[in-house]
């Protein structure tokens, strides 16, 4: 199996601002990124007030991984990683 087709698992952590919290953004790492993606950790405001936080492990072809990191990043979103400093 080359490395390109193997499982990679990274934890993220992940802010939703209230403004984009109706979007289908962890639908949309599932089915465009192909990763399976497990929900660690969440909290979000009462009546969908105030930003949500979500723990999340990413699971697939680290490349869909890294792609799905550009594509929240690009579209606004904080994105932490395990690799980088940060009070998890």
């Amino acid at each position: 199996m080359s490395s390109d087709t193997a499982t990679t698992e990274l934890r993220i952590r992940l802010c939703i601002p209230e403004p984009r919290r109706n979007e289908p953004i962890i639908y949309t790492l599932i089915t465009e990124y192909q990763l399976q993606v497990n929900i660690a950790a969440a909290t979000m405001g009462a009546n969908g007030i105030g930003e949500g936080w979500f723990d999340l492990s990413l699971a697939g072809p680290s490349e869909r991984i890294e792609e799905a990191i550009a594509y929240l990043r690009t579209n606004g979103l904080e994105v932490w990683t395990e690799s980088e400093p940060t009070d998890w």
